[in-house]
């Protein structure tokens, strides 16, 4: 008898002398149909030796029954063979001795392959035919898992050197089986739980690692952080001291990377290797745990630290906000350097307007209020003006481009302690464009200003100079309307 087993085919032949013997095999049969999962497919052979060919060959068979065929099997016959081939459309095992030999049989990147296929394909349950059960996870269900593999693998790629393992989506998610007492499974069962349940706990390992290795079957893990814990051993001699081990290296894997507060994973992950080195001894091929509290730490440690770092974040906040207080100062004064510079043109322009004005009523002999020689003056003084207004204009430009670079440098400083939601909501974008939009405005307004002062006192001087009359007119006017 030969039973060879792997993850897509069950192969079972059997020899036999006589058409007797190979008739009395119909309960074994019967077995193998009853018992197969049900996405599986079945394949019968019954091969005679005397007459060197194929006497049956039939495949996906729901019923089989051997006195159909005894007519056509020859009485003379001195040896027959007996083939039955069960391919798998699910993960079924039909011998959990023989599955765990082609296991042992396999290196641990092979076993990582077959089972990332499974990631592509779900098969419906993990089922083990001699006990007839099913068991269900997130690797083993046809249903649509919600778990994000992509995320965890990208997760771990950023945290953990890794080398010479083949490129998979396997999480140790994918061995929880939910189950709760193996107490009343059988023996073949308990064998393949022990399994699934030891690449659990290796999956956990190397999720929070800093370091692993795969050479063959030969792998080294490594934590070097406030404590060590390093480790090198062959995946076939590989244990964990007990469930409970593997368990509490889950709980762990699962607190740091099931990150549904949107919480960083970084930090969550060097306090969890500080717990793991410190708690965690490995002698002999054997992974010992030296308290069952690392959870309970963990989460102690993990207040700790946020509270640590919540004085430290409402003390940047508060940084920040001197910064945002320092730039609307910045714009007062960019604006106010502008409104000094207008008010002390608009203070000289009048000044020299009138003052030319006095000068000429009480000079003797002038039969006008201005003269084309007071008129160029006013032509070079309001040359300097605008020339003054340029040098304004261009040292606001300046001033607000610096300011938007002192902005957009202290963000740049503040990027390692924030995230980036964070950054987005403390140096907003918005509030460098009001503040470009502010002093530009004001910038504008006062150029405007500036340009109208200039137009009018050239062009009154303009009308002083060559039409006096109708400027005096204008004057008594104005005079009269303020009287």
């Amino acid at each position: 008898m030969s039973i060879i087993e792997n993850f897509n085919e069950f192969n079972y032949s059997m020899n036999f002398k006589t058409k007797l013997e190979l008739l009395n095999m119909q309960n074994v049969i019967e077995v193998f149909l009853n018992t197969k999962h049900e996405k599986d497919l079945i394949n019968i052979e019954i091969y005679d030796y005397s007459l060197a060919d194929t006497v049956y060959n039939e495949s996906n068979i729901d019923s089989f029954d051997f006195t159909s065929l005894s007519t056509n099997i020859d009485e003379d016959s001195e040896e027959f063979r007996l083939k039955v081939t069960i391919k798998k459309n699910n993960f079924s095992i039909y011998s959990a001795e023989k599955f765990l030999e082609h296991i042992d049989e396999l290196e641990f990147k092979h076993i990582l392959n077959n089972f990332n296929t499974f990631t592509k394909t779900p098969p419906e349950s993990l089922y083990i035919a001699e006990a007839k059960n099913q068991f269900h996870s997130t690797l083993f269900s046809d249903a649509k898992s919600k778990i994000n593999r992509e995320k965890y693998i990208s997760q771990m790629g950023d945290a953990v050197n890794a080398f010479g393992f083949p490129s998979h989506s396997l999480l140790p998610n994918d061995f929880d089986l939910n189950y709760k007492d193996l107490s009343g499974e059988n023996y073949d069962t308990i064998r393949i739980f022990k399994f699934l349940k030891q690449l659990q706990g290796l999956l956990s390992l190397f999720y929070l690692s800093d370091f692993i290795e795969l050479e063959k079957n030969k792998i080294t893990l490594k934590i070097n952080n406030t404590y060590t814990l390093r480790s090198h051993f062959d995946f076939g001699e590989l244990s964990f001291s007990s469930f409970k081990v593997i368990d509490e290296l889950y709980k762990v894997y699962r607190w740091v990377y099931e990150n549904e507060n949107n919480e960083n994973i970084q930090d969550k992950l060097e306090l969890a290797r500080i717990q793991l080195a410190k708690n965690i001894s490995f002698e002999d091929n054997c992974f010992h745990i030296e308290t069952e509290n690392i959870m309970s730490n963990l989460q102690s440690m993990y207040k700790i630290y946020l509270k640590e770092n919540v004085d430290k974040y409402i003390e940047a906040t508060n940084k920040v906000a001197e910064i945002i207080s320092d730039m609307t100062f910045r714009q007062n004064e960019i604006t106010s350097s502008f409104t000094n510079s207008l008010k002390t043109n608009s203070t000289l322009l009048i000044g020299f307007f009138i003052s030319l004005v006095v000068y000429n009523n009480l000079a003797a002999g002038e039969t006008s209020i201005f003269n084309e020689s007071n008129f160029l003056l006013v032509i070079l003084f309001t040359i300097i003006s605008g020339v003054s207004l340029a040098l304004s204009h261009r040292q606001v430009n300046r001033n607000l481009d610096r300011s938007i670079g002192y902005y957009n440098k202290q963000k740049e400083i503040y990027q390692h302690l924030f995230s980036k939601d964070d950054i987005k909501k403390l140096f907003s974008i918005d509030y460098i464009d009001t503040l470009e939009k502010n002093v530009k405005t004001d910038r504008n307004l006062y150029t405007t200003v500036w340009i109208l002062e200039l137009i009018t006192i050239f062009s009154a001087s303009y009308i002083a100079t060559y039409y006096p009359s109708f400027f005096m007119s204008v004057i008594k006017l104005i005079s009269k309307l303020f009287s």
